[in-house]
């Protein structure tokens, strides 16, 4: 495949006229990842005209609430631009080391919000104070999941090898198509003619999703089941049936069962859910406070940190090797010369600063095991103006 070709190859996703068929928009029917109604429908709001593009498809397609109520939204309101929405996980970490953030903060941010976590207050913050839109924030906070750039990159390349044989060599995709997914079409309809096919097209889209399924339990949850058909006439299952809006997911364990009979956490399991992720939260601005104290002494500012605290061990050890006065360097970039006393001091300052941080952590703990309500647990914030 030479860089001539992939003009021709774009056009079967932008809408061009190749590998198309009647009452479509796109020629991306029978490519993988592309060929799906819901990703057809990106490719015809997005219009993507550089492989580049595909990658975002690609990633948003494959993510929870990243295209739709997110992106698509961003996008058609004319917030931002399919190249700047957030589409993979990477995305985040480059962006936001880009806008100044510590790089740390940055892989931390994304780790949280590619697993549907959010952001804590402290991390809006720091990326208002680096000047992140809001539209950028407010999308983070609605990702539940994230699809890694990589598989991205491997699913399109893929597809794109394919799109070059529906393109270039026609007869042999069809026939490989046909020879592979032959089990997904119905060769007496195929044969009929379009009118035909064009009927029962409209005539499966005119009936509701159904579960076929081996068994249903005593607790009324399905055993295995499938929505094709095809498999189940296959396997024997085709009387045993049910509308999937008369079906749910139990939060317990996952599985599918009659509307109605799924179980459901208790509300002591769902306030200690509530409460482990509120914990998490409070440890996170915690370790990020811990991370950024400081403490003023003598007329200056000096970082109180715990890469700042072990190097004060360092330098107090230097005394009893017989050093006269070490040298320190203050977060206003000012160097210092401290005899042993002087070095002591900092030290306390220092000390009692990470002690206070650490205290007002453990009381909103105390606190967070003490509540008995949502309510309660929703106002447990660190206290504006703490350290």
């Amino acid at each position: 495949m030479s860089k001539s070709e992939y003009p021709s190859i774009l056009l079967i996703y932008t809408g061009g006229t190749i590998g198309m068929i009647e009452n479509e928009e796109t020629g991306a029917l029978g490519l993988p990842e592309f060929g799906t109604p819901f990703v057809r429908q990106m490719l015809i709001e997005t219009r993507p005209k550089t492989f580049a593009d595909l990658l975002i498809i690609s990633g948003l397609s494959h993510g929870t609430d990243v295209w739709l109520n997110n992106a698509q939204y961003y996008i058609k309101e004319g917030i931002t631009t399919l190249s700047e929405a957030i589409c993979s996980r990477d995305d985040i970490m480059i962006y936001l080391i880009h806008m100044g953030l510590e790089p740390k903060t940055a892989f931390t941010i994304m780790e949280a919000v590619r697993k549907g976590k959010g952001l804590t207050p402290e991390w809006e913050q720091d990326m208002r104070d680096h000047n992140v839109p809001n539209w950028y924030i407010d999308s983070c906070k609605k990702i539940k999941y994230m699809f890694p750039k990589a598989h991205a990159a491997a699913y399109v390349t893929n597809a794109f090898r394919i799109a070059w044989y529906k393109v270039h060599i026609p007869k042999a995709y069809y026939a490989a198509y046909f020879t592979i997914r032959a089990d997904g079409f119905d060769a007496e309809c195929m044969c009929a003619g379009k009118e035909r096919a064009k009927n029962k097209m409209k005539e499966i889209e005119q009936v509701p999703n159904t579960y076929y399924y081996d068994k249903l339990y005593d607790d009324n949850h399905l055993g295995s089941f499938t929505e094709n058909i095809q498999i189940a006439q296959q396997l024997g299952w085709q009387d045993n049936h049910v509308l999937i809006t008369d079906t749910e997911v139990s939060e317990v364990n996952g599985w599918v069962y009659l509307k109605g009979f799924a179980p459901k956490k208790s509300k002591e399991a769902l306030m200690k859910e509530l409460k482990e992720q509120k914990h998490a939260e409070l440890k996170s601005i915690m370790q990020t406070r811990r991370n950024a104290i400081q403490v003023e002494f003598g007329g200056d500012t000096f970082d109180a940190n715990e890469s700042a605290q072990e190097n004060m061990i360092v330098l107090l050890k230097a005394f009893d090797l017989g050093a006269p006065a070490v040298q320190i360097r203050s977060a206003t970039e000012v160097t210092h010369t401290f005899d042993k006393d002087t070095c002591q001091q900092l030290s306390l300052v220092m000390l009692q600063a990470v002690q206070a941080l650490y205290a007002e952590y453990w009381e909103l703990k105390n606190r967070l095991a003490a509540c008995e309500t949502v309510a309660e647990v929703e106002a447990i914030t660190w206290p504006e103006g703490s350290k």
